[in-house]
């Protein structure tokens, strides 16, 4: 994992041979560049994990410049009522320089710098809680009755109807990414979003009804292919 000295960072490190996952990985990491180990005792089920992503750094920085960064981020919840555990934390080894506390909204809004997409790895490991989205997604994301066909076929009409045009800075997240991550176990709501915003990014934002259109025909062809194969068996 490449480093950016002066740059406000979550605890973090590279997997190494011993470790068996990226959660064992998180766990080693939290153990030896903090004394949380000693405060909590066992912590490694208070770790909350989602799916990686992947960041591109810029060509310019340094080493690392060009390549793309896998990470795998993770929460750890803390009880913020706790103040005499709060103070207690310390940061250990040589990695880090300073450390603080922020309020999840101070967090979001930091302007400081920091290390690249940190506020989006933030929203992959909370599952989208924070993000600041429409009703009617946070409403279609509770949606517990139907199942991930449909779903996946109403995120792709929440995608069109929300996307707007526009570069996006490297921590903010597209409509459909936002909507992907709400729902990281249901396979095809995540493939139907990374395609929509595959096809508006490489065919234009004034596409985006066509491939609204395109992608809800594809998801109906495989429904109704699997409902025939089910025949067939």
């Amino acid at each position: 994992m490449p480093t950016f000295g002066g740059h406000w960072a979550a605890v973090s490190g590279s997997i190494e041979t011993q470790d068996v996952s990226p959660l064992a990985t998180a766990d080693r990491e939290v153990g030896e560049e903090t004394n949380l180990g000693e405060l909590l005792g066992d912590y490694g089920h208070l770790l909350n994990s989602d799916l990686h992503i992947d960041i591109a750094i810029d060509k310019s920085k340094g080493t690392f410049g060009g390549r793309m960064i896998r990470v795998y981020p993770f929460a750890l919840t803390l009880p913020s009522e706790d103040i005499q555990l709060l103070s207690s934390i310390e940061m250990r080894g040589t990695e880090h320089d300073k450390m603080k506390f922020l309020t999840i909204s101070d967090f979001l809004g930091m302007s400081d710098q920091y290390v690249p997409s940190l506020k989006r790895a933030f929203h992959h490991a909370t599952s989208g809680r924070y993000l600041d989205l429409p009703q009617e997604i946070r409403e279609w994301e509770e949606d517990r009755v139907n199942g991930a066909a449909y779903l996946a076929r109403k995120a792709v009409d929440l995608a069109a109807a929300h996307t707007q045009s526009g570069e996006l800075s490297e921590d903010e997240l597209s409509i459909a990414q936002s909507i992907s991550i709400l729902r990281p176990s249901m396979v095809p709501i995540v493939n139907a979003m990374n395609e929509f915003d595959r096809r508006v990014k490489h065919e234009g934002y004034g596409q985006i009804e066509r491939v609204k259109d395109e992608l809800l025909k594809s998801l109906a062809d495989e429904g109704n292919r699997c409902v025939e194969l089910g025949y067939e068996l």
